[in-house]
């Protein structure tokens, strides 16, 4: 791979000594992904170089290779670029915060594929400016078009099928009776086709496969001059940046292979790294960015809940006799807080589940939240239900934060911290009722609930007893946000309305650092959204400073 795709340690050297590039991409995840594509689909000629700390591990998603792959998920996959505070660390239901994954694709070979789309009353204290940008519907269209997004509904695989279709059914005539719901869906996941005409009917979206075929076809257009090449290069951490002395423009990148610089004014650096290690980069790089990068810190906790019913039970349902799954999100809110938060269902009935395993194993929409094997057997006449779900932390929570430390390298030197407000004990409880409300609707109603069984992990069974709070609250935050918002300085913003840091002029940021709320919705499409909108607004910036150019 490193031979035919990545940069040579001779490119390299090329690159160090004579580098001339319109972006500088630092990241090769969603958020990369989606700005290079946009960038390359308005202007092929673009020069663009992605930096990526790791090498090149997985060629997909994990759960489309074969099921071994399992294995690879959870501590081989995961690295923790921060220390961690004590106070989160001896919060029980916290604990730590899921690590970054080093490597080319980034955490887009292990994530969920669940790719809600939020509607702007959910984009809490969002600037106008990134809500008046998200109520167009090209927005959405592109970012889903990016990922392969397709309605559980609509997967019609043969395991995607008639379960789907009851259950779709039976939340959206009954998603009234769970109090604090707004809404119940099929849910979105990013595990389409890439064309209309391809047999591939469930493929979870992972970026190293499409990024590469750029890098291919900008390879092919830059033969015919109608393009230029796309330079990745691997194993190489960007530690920092430097404004030059006169000005606000950054010529200077800092990297565990050289120091990238140039003279002109022209490059952009695109900061696609994630929320933590993005701040990590602008407080190490800007003193100006510690009066707010890292001020805010929010993501999501997290709850698990398995439990079964009868077969017969499924209002409108008949068991098949192949393996049936369906994938359903229902959103709602604590309304003594506001906070969100959100359901992610899977449902399955496996007649065979020894054979029917790997099966499972590769169309599970939550890996890490699926029906294991010694729940599905002694399970071939039930329907299996096992439901994750996703709050948001307060923003007004002035003890989450990131801080540099006094660490010696760079790409890790920041503490952080995540500490419970009562809001956010107040809207985990509500979550909590109406997951278990989401799975009596689902399992038949009131007339049914004695009929549920749920799983107890203290004694890895099925019992008739809910199980107790402190075994469904998963510890290991998710979804990290808010760390360099967009906003004015003045109200504890990062970043104007052109992703730039306040007072910098050519570096920009992506992802859910942009977000000043986290809401409770996976983010990973909306973050792809902001990015392809990051791509236009520089190109048409470039294409007005051309104008005034030339006239």
């Amino acid at each position: 791979m490193a031979l035919d795709y990545f940069a040579s340690d001779q490119t390299w050297g090329n690159i160090l000594a004579h580098g001339d590039f319109d972006y500088i991409v630092i990241g090769s995840g969603f958020t990369a992904y989606a700005f290079i594509q946009k960038a390359l689909d308005l202007d092929p000629g673009a020069k663009i170089l992605c930096l990526e700390r790791g090498g090149f591990w997985l060629p997909s998603h994990f759960q489309n290779l074969p099921i071994p792959f399992k294995m690879v998920l959870g501590g081989p996959s995961e690295t923790f670029p921060w220390t961690l505070s004590r106070k989160t660390f001896e919060t029980k239901e916290l604990r730590f915060l899921h690590g970054s994954c080093p490597f080319f694709g980034g955490r887009s070979t292990f994530w969920s594929s669940w790719s809600p789309r939020p509607s702007l009353d959910l984009m809490r204290d969002f600037p106008e400016s990134m809500k008046e940008t998200a109520s167009h519907e090209q927005f959405w269209t592109e970012a889903q078009e990016l990922l392969n997004v397709t309605p559980a509904s609509q997967i019609k695989d043969g395991v995607f099928d008639t379960l789907q279709t009851a259950i779709d059914r039976i939340l959206e005539r009954s998603v009234h009776n769970i109090p604090t719901a707004d809404y119940a869906e099929s849910a979105p996941l990013a595990v389409g086709r890439r064309s209309p005409t391809s047999r591939l009917r469930f493929n979870k979206f992972s970026v190293p496969g499409p990024l590469l075929g750029i890098l291919e076809r900008q390879r092919h257009l830059s033969k015919t001059n109608q393009g230029a090449p796309l330079e990745i290069m691997v194993d190489c951490a960007a530690t920092s940046m430097a404004k030059g002395d006169d000005d606000d423009f950054v010529r200077v990148i800092e990297t565990s292979k050289g120091t990238l610089s140039w003279t002109g004014n022209k490059t952009r650096i695109i900061l696609c790294a994630g929320a933590i290690p993005n701040a990590t980069m602008l407080l190490n790089s800007f003193e100006n960015c510690r009066d707010s990068v890292g001020k805010r810190l929010t993501g999501h906790f997290v709850t698990h809940i398995s439990a079964r019913c009868p077969v017969e039970n499924i209002k409108g349902w008949k068991k098949e006799d192949t393996l049936q799954m369906a994938a359903a999100y229902v959103a709602g809110r604590d309304p003594k807080t506001g906070l969100q938060y959100h359901v992610s269902v899977t449902a399955m009935n496996s007649p065979n589940p020894h054979d029917d395993e790997e099966d499972a194993a590769r169309e599970c929409p939550d890996y890490a939240a699926a029906a294991t094997l010694d729940q599905l057997v002694g399970s071939e006449d039930y329907v299996v239900f096992v439901c994750s779900a996703l709050g948001e932390f307060t923003e007004a929570n002035p003890q989450n934060n990131i801080k540099l430390n006094k660490g010696a390298d760079p790409t890790c030197n920041v503490t952080l911290q995540y500490t419970l407000t009562p809001s956010d004990y107040s809207c985990w409880d509500v979550m909590d009722a109406a997951t278990y409300d989401t799975i009596k609707e689902m399992a038949g109603g009131d007339e049914h609930a004695s009929d549920i069984e749920w799983w107890d992990e203290t004694t890895h069974g099925w019992t008739k007893t809910k199980p107790a709070v402190d075994t469904i609250r998963i510890p290991g935050v998710v979804h990290e946000s808010s760390t360099a918002f967009m906003g004015p300085k003045e109200e504890g913003g990062s970043v104007d309305e052109l992703y730039r840091p306040h007072g910098i002029e050519n570096v920009h940021v992506t992802g859910n650092a942009l977000f000043p709320t986290a809401g409770s919705w996976n983010p990973t499409m909306t973050m792809c959204g902001y990015a392809q909108d990051l791509a236009r607004r520089l190109f048409d910036l470039k294409g007005r400073a051309g104008c005034e150019a030339s006239d």
